[in-house]
């Protein structure tokens, strides 16, 4: 086992760990079925049409979500390091995904097939504990994307951003959380240089 791959079970378990303990029996199991797999910036995890087979925790990188309408491509979500991203609507109803999963930057990332999971669902009951914390986190984070999108000024949009996701502000480049935002890139500039 490599030091790198180490290091990221170590951050998973600690980020899992978070939202509820996990056992030993479920860190030997995601230390025997997750891989330690390296992206390039600009690789796509999963494109749109493709059906989603995978889990992958970030452990280093930013990845973003994006559906592309005619030649525009609009941002949907956002992820960095310690986050957990996958196509859950794919995932479950094995039907195509709708977005495109992409790294903004070199990444490392753990992934783990979603028969693997469900081994650790069947060998530590517990573990659903985790999930369901997990699984309320991210569908809050959901309510606050959906509550950014309906915000009726840019000033109103960017400010949610600043407060919920300040995290990303010196790491996305300003074209993708514009988009994220459904504003204009020259708007998102304006607000940033007016310091709001």
């Amino acid at each position: 086992m490599s030091e790198d791959f180490q290091n990221a079970i170590n951050a998973l378990v600690n980020a899992l760990n978070q939202f509820h303990p996990i056992s030993k029996t479920t860190v030997e199991i995601l230390s025997k079925n997750c891989e330690l797999e390296k992206f390039d910036k600009g690789q796509y995890l999963l494109r749109r049409g493709e059906v989603c087979t995978s889990y992958y925790f970030v452990y280093e990188g930013l990845i973003r979500s994006f559906i592309r309408e005619e030649d525009k491509e609009i941002t949907t979500w956002l992820a960095c390091a310690g986050d957990l991203v996958t196509s859950i609507h794919s995932m479950r109803s094995s039907s195509p995904c709708i977005e495109s999963i992409q790294t903004l930057r070199k990444c490392n990332l753990l992934r783990l097939d979603a028969k693997h999971l469900e081994k650790v669902y069947k060998t530590d009951p517990e573990f659903n504990q985790t999930s369901r914390k997990l699984l309320e986190y991210y569908y809050g984070e959901a309510e606050v994307r959906a509550l950014i999108a309906r915000m009726p000024t840019a000033e109103l949009k960017y400010k949610l951003f600043l407060e919920k996701h300040p995290q990303f502000v010196n790491l996305i480049p300003q074209k993708y959380i514009a988009s994220y935002l459904g504003i204009r890139q020259e708007t998102l500039s304006r607000l940033i240089g007016a310091k709001i």
